[in-house]
C-alpha cells in the first residue's frame, strides 16, 4: 500500500514587509525651541536636519526653502546643498530680528535614484502681541499716572523727574478735565496745565522734564472691535498698518475716552532729524473721575495695551 500525505499551506501567515533598498529617509527635521508661535525679537532657533540613504541610493542634494513674510510681503529664498554618501546632518541657526515677521522653512531630500522626500514646514512668528493691563490714575489719584510701553510699567511724576532717559520712555498719561476723561501726551496742553500749573510740588512738575514725548491718539472703534483687539493670534503690526490706512495717523495730543474705546497711539522717539515712530493700541475700560466743577476728582482707568515691542 502506498500512503500519500500532504501539508496544507498556511495561507494565514503574514510575511514581513520588505523595505526597498533604494529609499532615502528624512530622519529628523525639527526646530528648537519648538512649539512657539509668537516669540520675542532676538530669539535664536536651531533647525536640525538629519537624513540617511544606503549603498544603492546615496544622498544627492537637499533643498531648503526659506519663506519670510513681513507686512504681507513675501520673500522666498532657496538654498541647495550638494550631498554625497549615505548620511547628512546639519544644524542651522535663525535669529528673529524683526517684529511682526513670520519665518517658515521646508526642505526636500533627493537620492541618487531620484527619490524625493519632502519635510513638513517649520515656522515661527516674531513677537507680534505685547499686551499689558495697567491701571492709571488721574492727577489727584494715588495710582501711577504715566505708562511706558518700552518699560512695560507705569510711573508717577516723582519717579521720572530727574531722569531724562525715563522721561523719553513715557508714552501717555490719564487725566480728568472738564471736557471728560482723557489720555494725554506728556507734551500736551492738558499735561502742562495739570502737572505744571496745578501740581503743588514744584520739583515734580512736568515742565522740569528734559524730554516730553509727542504722542498722538486716534479712535479706531469704527474699524476694530473688542474681539479683534483681544485676538492674540493677530499681529499687532498688521492691525496697526491696516488702521493707519483706513483711519489715518494718530495726531491728537489728547483723546477723550469712554468705556470700551479702542485707540491707536503713536509716540515719536529718537531725534528730530531721525525720528522713530512707535505705535500701539489701547482698550480703555471704565474710566472714572471726570471734573464737574473745576476741581479734579479721584478716578482711574483700566487699560489693555497692545504695542509693538522695540528691539
Amino acid at each position: 500500500m502506498l500512503a500519500f500525505t500532504s501539508c496544507k499551506k498556511d495561507e494565514d501567515k503574514e510575511e514581513d514587509p520588505t523595505t526597498t533598498t533604494d529609499d532615502v529617509k528624512m530622519d529628523e527635521f525639527s526646530m528648537s525651541p519648538s512649539g512657539l508661535y509668537s516669540v520675542p525679537v532676538g530669539t535664536q532657533f536651531v533647525i536640525h536636519t538629519k537624513a540617511t540613504g544606503n549603498a544603492e541610493n546615496n544622498l544627492v542634494s537637499i533643498k531648503y526653502t526659506w519663506k519670510t513674510t513681513t507686512n504681507g510681503v513675501v520673500t522666498i529664498d532657496d538654498e541647495i546643498i550638494t550631498l554625497s554618501g549615505t548620511s547628512f546632518e546639519n544644524y542651522d541657526t535663525v535669529i528673529v530680528n524683526e517684529h511682526g515677521t513670520k519665518y517658515e522653512v521646508s526642505c526636500i531630500l533627493i537620492g541618487a535614484k531620484g527619490n524625493a522626500v519632502s519635510s513638513s514646514t517649520l515656522s515661527c512668528i516674531s513677537n507680534t502681541v505685547e499686551k499689558d493691563q495697567p491701571f492709571l490714575g488721574n492727577q489727584v489719584d494715588t495710582k501711577a499716572k504715566f505708562w511706558s510701553a518700552k518699560r512695560k510699567a507705569s510711573y508717577f511724576l516723582v519717579d521720572v523727574k530727574g531722569d531724562a532717559a525715563m522721561q523719553a520712555d513715557m508714552d501717555f498719561a490719564y487725566c480728568t478735565r472738564t471736557t471728560g476723561n482723557k489720555l494725554i501726551a506728556p507734551n500736551s496742553q492738558d499735561a502742562t496745565e495739570i502737572y505744571a500749573d496745578q501740581w503743588s510740588v514744584a520739583a515734580e512738575k512736568i515742565t522740569t522734564w528734559t524730554v516730553r514725548n509727542n504722542t498722538g491718539f486716534i479712535k479706531v472703534n469704527s474699524k476694530i472691535d473688542a474681539n479683534t483687539f483681544n485676538n492674540d493670534a493677530l499681529s499687532t503690526d498688521s492691525l496697526i498698518n491696516v488702521l493707519r490706512v483706513s483711519v489715518g495717523e494718530p495726531s491728537n495730543p489728547s483723546n477723550i475716552v469712554v468705556d470700551g474705546d479702542i485707540i491707536m497711539y503713536r509716540t515719536i522717539r529718537g531725534t528730530i532729524t531721525n525720528p522713530v515712530y512707535f505705535y500701539g493700541l489701547i482698550y480703555a475700560a471704565s474710566p472714572t473721575g471726570a471734573v464737574v466743577s473745576g476741581a479734579a476728582t479721584a478716578g482711574d482707568v483700566q487699560l489693555i495695551v497692545r504695542y509693538q515691542r522695540e528691539n
